[in-house]
């Protein structure tokens, strides 16, 4: 059919052979470039149906030129067998691959050279084969059909046929299986025969420069090879800090356990590529394959790049917990390998977490050094009653230390826990809580990270049955008082933790069939591959993108998840711990006993000590226990203070006059303010003594005239072991303060009242008393009166707020259900509050020494008043002189300026008291802010008197 019969003709096949129109007749091809034979079907024509046409016209009859007819039976013979060619004749062909391999053997460095491809085409097996041993396949006339092999001899061609277009695009043709191999090997960091690793560059390069695969340019393979290059540079990178933690000696805990993870990373890429069949996949197969263990491995090395500088635990916890926070919505593919890398970092510490807190079996007592990170114990020595020394361990608590995903509220429970934990074993050690060979925590309730919410809510449900059976254990100790039977306390189950709802019991059985149906399966590898070499695998590329990783479960934010997972335990087990340490404070110890032995003689509440006292030491009319010749000191004797001119008195004299003031009192005390095991003896030791006192603060003490006449004196008390925990060596030193300044109000409350009977004396005697006299004693009597009220009212009505903080807070203690919230660190820090809040009424803080000062000057003058109406009165009575009216003078300037400072002072509320972190009474947040200086005010001038003019 000729060119004009094709047109038009929709059904007329073109001649696709046809040379084009605009070729020339005869073309010279050049060397190196594509020849166009290849693509040119007439060279390869063969007549496939000859030797079918010979045969006939029947279809089925058998063709002769196969082979394939039977054999004439009728003229075999029995001979000699024609074995097959021997397995040598087979390697004949072989000779090169032989010489290939002497060559390599000889030569190690150029065995790359057996992997660059031949050039020779591979010769494909089919029928026209087999009918015809010289058949030759015809080739495609379409360059996209080619192959590599046309793909590769198209990058030879070049329109100026330069070099530069040859060597940048052509290369040395690698075969393809092992290129990829090498490439998975380069990306987990290992040495392979077409790349190596350089020491002193630390970085992969490929042993062929030029070298690519066939069907890829040269640009794109040296990208391919590039992005590996990385991957392998960060394995190696992690590896050596791998080793480097390994070889060390004085490595955290922490840091091993991160190591660990890391190592099991490793290991789990290395067992996900280990037996993939390279060979079957392509180039950009390999890529995408190997992009999540990349974005894995990247991960890893920005951990070890961050970590550096962290010298503890808790340091590296925190860094740690800050990258897993910024995965967590900047990839999500491998946020949960991070999370598991978290969890396993944090096992070590949240292990001595636990023992600090007797979570696990083994409690954790610690000695003297570093005990836990964030505790520091060391061992104080103490004199006891009858001179013994004690050593006692001390913890301090380094807030620092913490990592940043515990809130400080938890990590001052976690201390205080701890602390009391400890206190309760050295008193108590046959305590279900403190006996962790007889009652000990199941290994669920330890502290681990809780992902889900079905996890949140399984670690609660634990924490009720742990709370459940350690409060049945309480319960059986208390009321029998023995440990024998404690570890046969049954364990409630955990539908009864609601009072039997069968929702309990579904969520129970639902989580037991959830932890048997997650039992791993064996692999195929010996051992069975652990969660974290699962989860790895899950998010690389070898799994399916959709596959779920724990899709079902919503997962709660990471700034939640350290809340969800710990508090719960964290708080189960202080309310617990409380509740037994309050018990062993109130009911075994007797706290209230000697909380109230310190309000009767410190605070001065005991009206037979302070009146006692009182007398002992200022009562003119008492026989004086000085030495004088011709008098006996038979009989009650006291220190007459104001009435005797030498000063300070010998200690004989003190013991003579203070003896048997405080054990009289103490015998006379109701039964129900006085413990039984008391009354044979006074609790602490306590006693007189005389205070520790510098030179110059000594020589104020030898006037008797003088306000600090008494400073010398003071109550010596040593509370006992676990008393000491809640009465500390601070709470003492503010007892001290205090009984200081009330025994000066003491001393000023006896001589105005002796001022104002010496007036009333003179009066009735008919004596005319000058009237700046009798103004001076009114004024005085009046002033210290208001005062000294303000001072023992003050002292009995925050004694009586506190009283009934500790009435609460003992009656709870019967309630196991509920727990006590309050611990031994609540109380001591209401105790210490009470005081400040007492100091600061009395104005004995720091920042109010101005204004006692001022009220030190005004007893000062009154004091020096006295001393001249004795003086006066051993006279022969004369008239006043100049040294009264400046007296009275100033006393009422001072006594104005003293009003004025309490008034501005009584405007502001109470700084720094009441607002203890535990304490959250509405009775600290009062009108007046727990300030009461204007009661103080009331009483001294409820007329306006000072604030008259000219008064």
């Amino acid at each position: 059919m000729g060119q004009s019969d094709e047109d038009g003709n929709a059904f007329a096949i073109p001649d696709l052979w046809r040379p084009s129109l605009f070729e020339p007749a005869e073309v010279e091809v050049e060397a190196g470039t594509l020849r166009t034979e290849i693509w040119d079907a007439s060279n390869y024509e063969v007549d496939l149906g000859q030797d079918l046409r010979s045969e006939g016209d029947n279809p089925f009859k058998v063709s002769s030129c196969l082979g394939l007819a039977l054999p004439d039976l009728s003229g075999f013979e029995y001979g000699p067998l024609e074995f097959p060619p021997t397995v040598e004749s087979l390697y004949e062909s072989t000779d090169s691959y032989t010489e290939d391999t002497e060559s390599l053997e000889e030569d190690p460095g150029s065995y790359v050279d057996v992997l660059i491809q031949n050039e020779r085409p591979s010769q494909f097996k089919s029928w026209e084969i087999f009918y015809d041993g010289a058949f030759r396949e015809s080739r495609t006339a379409y360059l996209s059909e080619g192959g590599p092999l046309s793909f590769d001899a198209a990058i030879h061609l070049h329109p100026d046929g330069s070099d530069n277009f040859l060597n940048k695009c052509s290369g040395r043709v690698v075969k393809a299986s092992p290129m990829l191999r090498g490439l998975v090997l380069l990306g987990l960091g290992r040495e392979s025969q077409l790349f190596e690793f350089i020491e002193s560059e630390k970085t992969f390069h490929p042993r062929i420069e030029d070298g690519r695969t066939s069907g890829y340019t040269h640009q794109s393979v040296a990208s391919l090879i590039a992005t590996f290059i990385g991957y392998g540079n960060e394995t190696r990178s992690i590896r050596r800090f791998i080793n480097k933690v390994y070889s060390s000696s004085n490595t955290c805990p922490t840091l091993i356990s991160l190591v660990n993870a890391f190592s099991t990373v490793l290991s789990a890429l290395e067992y996900q590529f280990g037996d993939l069949s390279i060979s079957s996949y392509g180039f950009l197969q390999v890529q995408s394959l190997f992009r999540g263990p990349g974005l894995i491995i990247s991960a890893l090395s920005e951990i070890i790049a961050r970590l550096e500088g962290a010298h503890c635990d808790e340091e590296l916890l925190s860094r740690v917990y800050t990258i897993v926070q910024d995965f967590e919505h900047k990839n999500t593919s491998i946020w949960y390998v991070m999370l598991e890398i978290l969890a396993r970092g944090s096992k070590p510490w949240l292990e001595s977490v636990g023992k600090w807190l007797g979570l696990n079996k083994e409690l954790s007592l610690g000695g003297q050094g570093q005990c836990h990170n964030f505790v520091t114990a060391w061992k104080e020595s103490r004199k006891g009653e009858v001179g013994k020394t004690f050593h006692e361990i001390q913890y301090e608590y380094h807030p620092s230390l913490m990592p940043c995903f515990i809130r400080e509220d938890d990590a001052a429970v976690i201390f205080e826990t701890g602390r009391a934990l400890r206190l309760l074993q050295a008193h108590m050690p046959e305590h279900p809580l403190a006996n962790s060979q007889i009652f000990y925590p199941a290994e669920d309730s330890a502290l681990s990270w809780r992902f889900t919410w079905e996890d949140v809510e399984s670690i609660q449900l634990k924490a009720s049955s742990y709370q459940s059976r350690l409060i049945e254990a309480m319960r059986v100790f208390h009321r029998s008082g023995s440990v024998q039977d404690l570890s046969r306390v049954d364990t409630p189950a955990p539908a009864q933790l609601d009072g039997g709802d069968s929702s309990a019991r579904d969520v129970y059985l639902s989580q037991i069939a959830k932890s048997l149906a997650e039992i791993p399966i064996l692999q195929e590898t010996p051992k069975s591959l652990d969660y974290l070499s699962q989860i790895v695998m899950k998010s690389g590329a070898l799994s399916d993108r959709t596959a779920e990783i724990d899709s079902t479960s919503f997962a709660p934010p990471l700034s939640l998840i350290p809340l969800l997972s710990f508090n719960t335990i964290i708080t189960t087990q202080a309310l617990l711990v409380n509740q037994a340490c309050l018990r062993l404070l109130f009911k075994e110890h007797k706290l209230r006993s000697h909380l109230s032995l310190q309000h009767r003689y410190n605070l001065f509440g005991d009206g037979v000590f302070a009146s006692r006292l009182s007398h002992a030491l200022f009562d003119p009319d008492l026989q004086s226990t000085e030495r004088r010749k011709g008098y006996s000191r038979a009989g009650v004797s006291g220190l007459k203070l104001g009435a005797r001119d030498t000063w300070p008195p010998a200690s004989s004299e003190l013991r003579l006059a203070l003896m048997g003031i405080l054990n009289d009192s103490y015998s006379h005390a109701e039964p129900s303010q006085v413990a039984a095991s008391f009354r044979n003896e006074l609790p602490g030791g306590l006693s007189f003594a005389i205070r520790d006192m510098a030179d110059d603060e000594f020589q104020q003490c030898m006037d008797p005239d003088s306000i600090r006449a008494l400073d010398f004196l003071r109550l010596q008390y040593r509370p006992p072991s676990p008393i000491d925990t809640v009465i500390t060596l601070s709470c003492m030193e503010k007892y001290d303060l205090l009984f200081k300044l009330l025994l000066r109000g003491s001393r000023m409350l006896f001589v105005v009242n002796q001022l104002f009977r010496n007036t009333t004396d003179r009066v009735s005697g008919s004596h005319r008393t000058h009237i700046i006299v009798r103004r001076f004693k009114l004024e005085a009597h009046h002033f210290v009166s208001a005062v000294c009220t303000y001072f023992f009212d003050g002292v009995q009505s925050h004694w009586q707020a506190f009283s009934s903080k500790l009435d609460d807070m003992e009656q709870r203690l019967d309630d196991y259900e509920s727990g006590e919230r309050q611990g031994v660190h609540d109380l001591r820090d209401l105790h210490e509050n009470m005081l400040d809040r007492l100091m600061y009424a009395l104005l004995l803080r720091s920042r109010q020494a101005q204004v006692m000062k001022l009220l030190e000057d005004i007893f000062r003058s009154i004091l020096l008043f006295a001393r001249h109406e004795r003086s006066e009165a051993a006279a022969h009575g004369a008239e006043i002189d100049m040294t009264i009216e400046n007296l009275y003078r100033k006393l009422g300037k001072k006594v104005r300026v003293f009003v004025n400072v309490c008034r501005g002072l009584s405007e502001r509320r109470e700084p720094g008291v009441g607002l203890s972190r535990y304490n959250h009474n509405p009775e600290d947040h009062s009108e007046d802010g727990g300030n009461t200086l204007g009661q103080l005010l009331l009483r001294l001038e409820m007329s306006g008197y000072y604030g008259k003019s000219g008064k």
